[in-house]
């Protein structure tokens, strides 16, 4: 089956390849999937081996098929955790990794880091094919890591996402992005959000994850308490999807400061990644298939849908109500 999976990932990957000037892995001349029916080499591959692929299909890929080039095995990609990446001892299981990549004669050429922590590691060029595929699974026995991916195989499994932000070796990464906390800039409020409905003294506040991953050690939980404090801000609830999210409402007397004021206090503090009025829906017996997009809004502070039914900004350029509602009267009464 080992060889009937390269002779189809050969095939396929025929256009894909690693620039040999940096080994960064590139698809921008990938096999158009429409001539893919159309190329008979390939279909007479795929009729000989449905077993094997119908197993390929329902199995994460890895890299027990490794093509061989003229200077050595290509290069493997190794993703480290995401459970270790929020640990207290993320830098010892690094270290470890590395001394163990050491150890097996391999070298990390550069490091993707951010929504994943991704490492390319490439073989000496007198490495065999076994000896590579070894390496390979001293690899993936380690505590540290998630998998080890062909770089010819490397858009099956990653995004374009994923090599967003490039790093040596031997560069220094801010925590915040080692971990994969780093939310960047806070977005600016935008005075005219105020034109929708909304709840004239309350509003909705996200906390940046590099600063709630690890709170209760660093004490962030009271300095949010002392600032919501200062504000004269009482918080009447909040949700967390994961350990390095906190979303709170929060609600002010409106008589003594305006609700843009509030918002642009907690915008400006640098510790938000959003403070945005908490909008108004009501319940709509529209099906959703006859549903449209509501209102333009700023293209720069849109909103989306928590599982809570609370707004919160992304980029994709229209406003959208939660399913069966609409603006002008609150969900939760």
């Amino acid at each position: 089956m080992k060889k009937v999976i390269r002779k189809f990932v050969s095939m396929l990957m025929v256009n894909l390849s690693v620039d040999d000037r940096n080994g960064a892995p590139t698809s921008s001349n990938a096999l158009d999937p429409k001539k893919l029916w159309s190329h008979k080499p390939i279909m007479r591959t795929l009729k000989s081996a449905t077993v094997p692929l119908l197993a390929l299909c329902l199995a994460p890929f890895s890299a027990s098929a490794l093509l061989m080039r003229d200077n050595g095995p290509e290069p493997v990609i190794v993703q480290v955790k995401e459970s270790i990446r929020l640990s207290m001892d993320l830098y010892a299981q690094l270290q470890n990794l590395a001394a163990l990549e050491a150890s097996l004669g391999v070298s990390v050429e550069k490091r993707w880091v951010g929504s994943k922590y991704l490492e390319l590691v490439t073989f000496p060029s007198d490495f065999t094919e076994e000896d590579a595929l070894s390496v390979i699974t001293r690899l993936e026995q380690s505590p540290s890591v998630e998998q080890v991916v062909a770089v010819s195989a490397f858009n099956l499994v990653f995004g374009s996402i994923d090599f967003a932000h490039e790093y040596a070796p031997d560069d220094v990464i801010p925590e915040a992005i080692l971990r994969g906390v780093d939310s960047g800039p806070t977005i600016p409020v935008d005075p005219s959000s105020l034109q929708q409905p909304h709840v004239p003294n309350q509003f909705i506040v996200a906390w940046k994850p590099e600063y709630i991953w690890n709170a209760a050690q660093t004490g962030f939980l009271q300095t949010i308490a002392d600032f919501n404090a200062s504000e004269d801000c009482r918080v009447i609830s909040e949700s967390s999807a994961s350990l390095n999210e906190l979303v709170q409402v929060l609600e002010f007397d409106d008589s003594t400061a305006s609700l843009l004021d509030k918002l642009e206090q907690y915008a400006t503090s640098g510790w938000v990644e959003y403070a945005q009025p908490n909008y108004l829906y009501y319940a709509s017996d529209i099906p959703r298939h006859q549903r449209k997009k509501r209102s333009q809004f700023n293209r720069t502070h849109e909103m989306k849908r928590s599982s809570a039914g609370l707004a919160a900004p992304i980029r994709s350029g229209l406003f959208h109500y939660p399913p069966a509602a609409q603006p002008h009267r609150e969900i939760a009464e």
